[in-house]
């Protein structure tokens, strides 16, 4: 009797009344009920677009993004002045995965409001996320000007920069595949996938007059444990060219390069915190940059050991950077304290798996699927583990998953586990996109042979 009761309460109570209870609902973290309150009283007042703005905050703090939309949808058509409604419906856009439908409404709260940094932030990030690389550094230029302490502000900033030297290099890749300037930039990027030996084949093919040629020279010698060479390799810069008479595209490539890292400088010269360190490390990760994002997550964790996100976080660096005794010593209490963490789950999983403890990652790996069939990585592990057991046939739904999450390695390990169940057209149609794949990905064929070995200068 008691809901009843209160039901026939709250109904006989004013509007007003009502609304002041659904709002401190809200304060009080029970958004559910919330929204049941905002609901009965915008179907009593339906032109009430304020009403409507709170049931929209009150569908967002209860995961309700799509109804979150469609009433802020309604309340823009019924008050296109609410600068606040216009606000919300582009950072809902950008939270659903719509950042090229975010960028209309978000223009709109900076024509009424130029200051708006949370508005100018989001449209950077929208652009940045829709492939407008120029319109997005355009706009975080801005915003770290307004707000020059403001980490995500240089972050993204850089993040453009770099969007735009890749894109660059795309372009050379198509004017003037295989000059010398793109197989220096393709062996600084074999160097920063940990691909010395593939580097060093690249930059033996350049002109030894070229500049930058000895300094990546020298790199390849020192990631592949040759300090004495290096130093001979950088004595050669004296013989280089000066540069500036390059393709333009490859100008093009060393100019926002360059602008990129001189916004990560600002990021990392702000005072340092947790935040600052993340920020560096997932910027280090997208630019292929993995030592350098490891020793950021390393930092981020010692100044908030307690953040198990971040540690986990850490733990997949580790993993990247094939630290996998550390990794695991990271990932087993936290999988012990959250046994419903799918990533942590497949994170400790994949470690096992590449430490040769097969059998003891299964369980892992299947419970890692099992809360999140769509963790593409998680797939893929689970694959390449069952394929290791010899159970290829039940691989193979997996390793077709978890494509997307590496499309080189991961095909050849399906081509495998086709050919291991006696499907041979599927196993070499399956080598042909593996080849297609790296080609695509790298801007080079693969290797037709073993790679020559890493020769002094």
């Amino acid at each position: 009797m008691l809901p009843v009761l209160l039901l026939l309460l709250l109904q006989s109570a004013s509007p007003a009344d009502r609304a002041a209870k659904a709002k401190q609902a809200l304060l009080q973290g029970d958004a559910a009920g919330a929204v049941r309150l905002y609901q009965e009283l915008v179907k009593e007042l339906p032109e009430d677009a304020g009403l409507r703005l709170n049931l929209a905050l009150a569908l967002e703090a209860s995961g309700n993004s799509a109804g979150e939309l469609a009433q802020l949808k309604i309340v823009t058509r019924q008050r296109p002045e609410l600068t606040a409604a216009w606000l919300l419906t582009g950072l809902a856009l950008q939270k659903t995965g719509h950042p090229a439908d975010a960028i209309a409404p978000l223009k709109k709260v900076l024509e009424r409001e130029p200051g708006n940094a949370t508005a100018l932030l989001e449209l950077a990030d929208a652009y940045l996320a829709s492939g407008d690389a120029m319109s997005a550094a355009q706009r975080f230029e801005a915003l770290t000007k307004q707000n020059p302490v403001l980490p995500k502000g240089w972050q993204g900033l850089g993040l453009s920069y770099t969007a735009l030297s890749n894109a660059a290099f795309h372009r050379l890749d198509n004017e003037n595949p295989h000059s010398d300037e793109w197989r220096l930039l393709a062996a600084e990027s074999e160097l920063e996938r940990g691909q010395p030996e593939r580097a060093f084949a690249l930059l033996k093919e350049i002109d030894p007059k070229m500049a930058g040629v000895h300094a990546a020279l020298a790199l390849v010698y020192e990631k592949s444990g040759h300090a004495d060479w290096a130093a001979t390799a950088l004595a050669g810069q004296a013989l280089e060219r000066a540069a500036g008479s390059e393709n333009p595209q490859y100008r093009d490539v060393l100019r926002y390069r360059e602008a990129a890292q001189q916004a990560f400088n600002k990021l990392a010269a702000l005072p340092e915190s947790p935040e600052i360190h993340e920020l560096l490390a997932e910027a280090m990760q997208q630019q292929g940059r993995r030592e350098e994002a490891l020793t950021e997550w390393r930092r981020a964790v010692e100044l908030a050991p307690r953040d198990n996100r971040l540690t986990g976080r850490l733990a997949e660096s580790l993993l990247t950077n094939r630290s996998y005794p550390e990794a695991l010593r990271l990932l087993e209490p936290l999988v012990t304290s959250n046994p419903n963490h799918a990533d942590w789950q497949y994170l400790l999983g994949d470690a096992l798996v590449r430490e040769r403890r097969t059998e003891e990652a299964l369980p892992h790996l299947e419970r890692a699927v099992a809360l999140n069939a769509g963790l593409t990585a998680a797939q893929a592990a689970l694959g390449r583990a069952l394929l290791q057991l010899g159970q290829a046939a039940k691989a193979i739904p997996h390793l077709q998953a978890g494509v997307p999450a590496d499309e080189e390695a991961i095909l050849f390990q399906l081509s495998q586990a086709y050919r291991a169940t006696g499907q041979a057209a599927l196993a070499a149609k399956t080598l042909a996109r593996q080849q297609e794949a790296l080609r695509r990905n790298t801007g080079q064929p693969a290797p037709a042979g073993p790679l020559p070995p890493i020769t002094p200068p």
